[in-house]
């Protein structure tokens, strides 16, 4: 499917589909998925929590930093890499929250359905 391509189904796809049909992300996503053996529906999941685990590994650098800043006065290594974890960290964050926005609302009778049924 071409990036540029607008849905006639659903049109709120329309940004994400732009972002993901781009010739390097789908080469990139077809080498992943060809090179790990994973279908679509294992590595969505796999590259979500691998960004939250990310996000708390940079995070935990970022206040350590902050924390030994704070207490003694100085850092014990060099300043660059809590500053360059802080930024990893919004970056992932970033990401997560970009597909959060971009995903699709649930059909209206789904949400129905489903408090009905609780």
């Amino acid at each position: 499917r071409a990036p540029l391509t607008k849905s006639l189904v659903n049109p709120q796809l329309d940004d994400l589909r732009s972002l993901l049909f781009q010739t390097g992300v789908v080469s990139q996503v077809q080498n992943i998925l060809t090179i790990s053996g994973l279908s679509t529906n294992a590595l969505l999941p796999i590259a979500i929590v691998t960004l939250l685990i990310g996000t708390c590994f940079s995070g935990k650098i970022t206040f350590d930093a902050a924390y030994a800043l704070s207490t003694t006065g100085n850092f014990d290594g060099p300043i660059i890499i809590p500053l360059l974890s802080s930024l990893l960290s919004i970056f992932f964050l970033f990401i997560l929250a970009q597909g959060i926005m971009l995903a699709p609302k649930p059909a209206p009778e789904l949400e129905e359905v489903v408090a009905v049924s609780e």
